[in-house]
Formats: C-alpha cells, structure tokens, sequence
C-alpha cells in the first residue's frame, strides 16, 4: 500500500475511535458488554473502511520478476498485407520477434506461451480476445505487455 493510503488508514481508524467512544459515552445506555458491543461495532466499520481503501499487495512470480510479456494477436486479421504488395503483418511480426525469448500468442479464450523461434507460419485464431493474455501475462508477474497487433 502506498503512504497515502497507510496515512488515510490510520486516520480513518482514529476517526472510527473517536465516533465509537462518543457514541457509547453520550447515546447508549451503561449495561454490561456495551465495551464488546462497540469492539464488534468498530471492527465492522473499520473492515468497511479497509475495503473502501482497496489495499493490494504485488505478487511477483520468482521466474518472471517484472519483465514485459511481449503479445502477438495471432488472430486472423493478421494476414492482411503491410501495403499493396508487401509481406503480412503476420510475417512483418513474426521478423521482429524472431530472436525473442517468449511470446504469448492471443486471439481465443486461452492464451499460448511460445518462444519466439517456434511462433506460427501463420494466425490461428478467428477472435482477437487481448484480455485473457494480459490476465495471463500478469499472473506471470509481467509489469509490462508489449502487444503486436
């Protein structure tokens, strides 16, 4: 979590605290366990708190600890010409990642990790469906997506 979001944290604790004790102080009745009553309630608020915050921690993949993912749409729109009697997009693709060490292929639902010597002669998918590599990518521990299409 960032400090801003540790410092609002912190304050919105503070806030819940001071709300609770002079909530239970002025407004409710002295009975026995009011002081569990108002730890339940404070736990509540300050769980909503939390959420409303959104904390997320980064998990990186110890394989993969923050590289680019390079993303090459292998879908059928691929094979269109560069110009009017150039090669494919496909193949104009498929020369600047010739040396390249992984390459995830998108286009379906499931994304395919190959390296960049072992791609395609040409598209096999009909879809261009990016979110399912980049999701993929990122479980990876990708920080980055380059995405050829």
């Amino acid at each position: 979590m960032s400090p801003l979001k540790w410092l609002l944290l912190a304050a919105g604790a503070g806030g819940i605290a001071a709300y609770l004790i002079w909530w239970y102080r002025t407004r409710e009745e002295p009975v026995a366990g009011r002081y569990w009553a108002a730890a339940l309630r404070g736990s509540a608020l300050l769980l909503a708190w939390l959420i409303l915050l959104n904390p997320s921690m980064p998990v990186t993949s110890e394989a993969r600890e923050g590289g680019d993912a390079i993303l090459l749409d292998a879908s059928y729109s691929m094979s269109r010409p560069v110009g009017a009697d150039g090669p494919s997009v496909w193949q104009a693709a498929l020369d600047s990642l010739a040396g390249s060490d992984e390459v995830w292929l998108f286009g379906g639902a499931v994304p395919r990790r190959t390296s960049g010597d072992s791609l395609p002669d040409e598209p096999v998918y009909r879809e261009s469906r990016l979110g399912p590599a980049v999701r993929s990518a990122a479980a990876a521990g990708a920080r980055r997506a380059l995405v050829y299409t």
